[in-house]
């Protein structure tokens, strides 16, 4: 009658975890039995099951650690990519790393940390990035203008558009940092006896005649020595200014969620 009685008692979880635990610390299973007043074979039986479900637990606990390193992983190598673009000012990274149909980790940071100051920043980045290649353009089409409208149809010279757009660009850009900074010299390069190629700093801008070098010359460098001078350079330093300032600000943000290692919050992604 007792024996019937004993077969028919259930075992909680936390009794079969508490037999497993005295077993392993050098109870023998027949004196667990007989202390707490089970048959030895169901104490057996549900020391061996409490050990299949802690291997269990102990195997998912591993796969889900591992899947979450590597989830951190992932976002703080995005978040070095993201560093990077902002650092050196890299537009172009900056707006593929955004695109979330290419990779959806940006997407996973913004749920992650929805409060940070990083996106604002970012976003008013990309309004600074736009505003100053905007004046860039304004001016350097005005300068190309001027240019074209004095040797347009001048026997002896052929104006290249692009290549003198992309000098006035280049040489805006150095004015921002130092206004009162001088163009560096044009050079020519001879193609013959009478017909010579100018450029700046590896820009093809002209092919003009021997006679007319001098002139053109002395216009191009004109206008670049000039171009500290103009309206459009008091806006590009006020959106370079704030650029450098949010650079900062953004870096300094990213390097703290950088050596933490460990991402805050939750998103879609996490494997748990």
């Amino acid at each position: 009658m007792e024996k019937s009685k004993r077969k028919r008692r259930s075992v909680s979880l936390k009794l079969r975890r508490d037999w497993l635990l005295r077993f392993e610390s050098g109870e023998p299973a027949t004196d667990i039995a007989t202390n707490d007043d089970y048959d030895v074979r169901t104490v057996r039986k549900y020391i061996d099951m409490a050990k299949e479900e802690r291997d269990k637990t102990e195997v998912h606990a591993s796969v889900l650690r591992n899947a979450l390193e590597a989830h951190y992983e992932d976002l703080i190598k995005y978040v070095v990519r993201i560093d990077n673009a902002v650092r050196f000012k890299d537009k172009g990274t900056l707006e593929y790393l955004e695109n979330e149909d290419i990779d959806p980790l940006w997407e996973a940071l913004e749920e992650h940390l929805p409060r940070s100051p990083v996106w604002k920043s970012i976003e008013r980045l990309h309004q600074l990035y736009d505003r100053i290649a905007t004046l860039e353009e304004k001016v350097a089409i005005r300068f190309t203008r001027q240019i074209e409208s004095k040797f347009t149809g001048v026997v002896g010279v052929e104006l290249k558009q692009s290549g003198l757009h992309r000098c006035f660009r280049d040489h805006f850009i150095t004015v921002i940092d130092n206004p009162n900074s001088e163009a560096e010299n044009v050079v020519s390069r001879k193609m013959d006896d009478e017909t010579i190629q100018l450029y700046y700093k590896d820009r093809y801008c002209a092919n003009v005649i021997v006679d007319q070098e001098a002139t053109i010359t002395q216009m191009l460098m004109n206008l670049l020595n000039g171009a500290g001078k103009l309206d459009e350079v008091d806006d590009m330093k006020s959106a370079s200014y704030e650029i450098n300032k949010l650079t900062d600000k953004v870096c300094r943000e990213l390097t703290v969620i950088r050596m933490k290692r460990i991402v805050a919050g939750k998103c879609e992604y996490c494997p748990i």
